[in-house]
C-alpha cells in the first residue's frame, strides 16, 4: 500500500515533539523551563499578575521588559523547526509523487479515449 499525503505526518508531528526520552524536545523544553519557572517565581505577585494578563509579554521595573513565550521556546526552536521541516518536506515529497501519478493516470486515460473514439469512426 502506498502512502498517502497527509496519513502519517501529524502523527510523525506528534511522536517527534512529545517523545520524552532522554535527549528528547520534550526533555530538553523541561529542563529549559525548569530554571525559567525558578527565575519568574522571584517576582512580586503583582508582577507575575501583569506578565500573565499581557500574554507573557510585559515589563516591569524589577523583571524589565521580557518575553515569556519567548524565553520558554527559545532553547527548543531550533529542535521544533527541524521537527516540522523533516515532516513538512516528506509530505512535499508524497504530495509531489501523488500528483506526478494522478496526472499521469489522466494521460493515459485521455490517450484510452481518443484512441477509441478513432476506432470507432
Amino acid at each position: 500500500m502506498t502512502k498517502k499525503f497527509g496519513d502519517n505526518e501529524a502523527q510523525e508531528l506528534v511522536s517527534e515533539l512529545g517523545a520524552e526520552a532522554p535527549g528528547s524536545i520534550t526533555r530538553k523544553f523541561l529542563k529549559c523551563a525548569q530554571v525559567q519557572c525558578n527565575k519568574y517565581a522571584k517576582l512580586h505577585p503583582l508582577g507575575h499578575r501583569s506578565f500573565i494578563r499581557h500574554n507573557g509579554n510585559w515589563k516591569t521595573k524589577s523583571a524589565g521588559e521580557a518575553n515569556w513565550n519567548d524565553d520558554f521556546l527559545k532553547p527548543v526552536r531550533d529542535d521544533i523547526d527541524r521537527a516540522f521541516a523533516k515532516v513538512l518536506d516528506g509530505a512535499c515529497e508524497t504530495f509531489k509523487a501523488e500528483v506526478a501519478q494522478a496526472i499521469k493516470e489522466a494521460m493515459s486515460d485521455l490517450n484510452y479515449r481518443l484512441k477509441s473514439k478513432q476506432s470507432c469512426d
